[in-house]
């Protein structure tokens, strides 16, 4: 019975926030916006009730420090035909000075909010989020393996939920790529595998004059998945 409720539970909990970070972060002094959308259908074991949800973001972000950047978000999720705001979240994010071509980096990024889930009560939670990277010739690839945990309610437990991304670009304004996403469980004892929720999409990275978008087709690589998610990213300078 606890694994059915928490099954249930997963298959509304989908990210609001399907993004590989890297090492884009604002220049000292500049403001940017990202808006984020994605469009789920229900996991193969979820409730008969559940049906197909849109969760967005709008982020506002301002590098106050080089190599530093802080942010806002402000999520929202559609679902029945009704509108909900599902919180607030404020970020902190850091990456170290590097070449920008090729080679390494890495940095992190801290982010505390307040949740009102849809089928839920609200908590308090944070993320820590490691940012690697490497790029070599054409190929870039980097990894965020994320530790998430509630700080109020009843579930308490660190968990891990790591990403990554292999890209490779096609020309000065167009990559293509996939990315990975895993909901393994808590730290001290991982899920089984078909009670996590792992993801994997296809996606294209693009820029249309200052904008810069990605789009994404992920497909379930569990039961306690979204069966299908499309998403997409566009974050322009204010």
């Amino acid at each position: 019975m606890v694994l059915t409720g928490f099954l249930s539970n997963l298959a509304w909990a989908e990210s609001d926030e399907i993004k590989v970070s890297t090492d884009e972060i604002n220049s000292l002094g500049e403001t940017s916006v990202e808006l984020h959308g994605n469009w789920s259908q229900p996991a193969k074991n979820a409730a008969p009730n559940q049906t197909n949800v849109f969760r967005g973001i709008a982020e506002f972000s301002y590098g106050f420090e080089q190599h530093w950047e802080a942010g806002l978000q402000l999520p929202v999720t559609y679902v029945n035909s009704t509108w909900q705001g599902t919180g607030l979240r404020a970020e902190v994010q850091y990456i170290a000075g590097h070449a920008q071509a090729s080679g390494a980096y890495w940095g992190g990024r801290g982010e505390i909010g307040y949740v009102t889930p849809v089928d839920d009560s609200p908590y308090w939670a944070m993320e820590l989020r490691p940012i690697l990277g490497y790029r070599i010739d054409r190929w870039h690839v980097a990894a965020n393996p994320a530790i998430s945990v509630a700080l109020t309610g009843s579930d308490q437990q660190a968990r891990f939920e790591p990403s990554a991304k292999l890209a490779y670009q096609l020309n000065a304004n167009n990559a293509v790529g996939v990315e990975y996403y895993l909901e393994a469980g808590p730290v001290t004892k991982f899920l089984p595998h078909d009670a996590r929720s792992e993801m994997l999409y296809l996606v294209w990275d693009t820029r249309l004059g200052k904008t810069d978008v990605n789009l994404g087709l992920g497909a379930a690589m569990t039961d306690a998945s979204s069966r299908q998610v499309v998403k997409f990213i566009a974050g322009f300078p204010l």
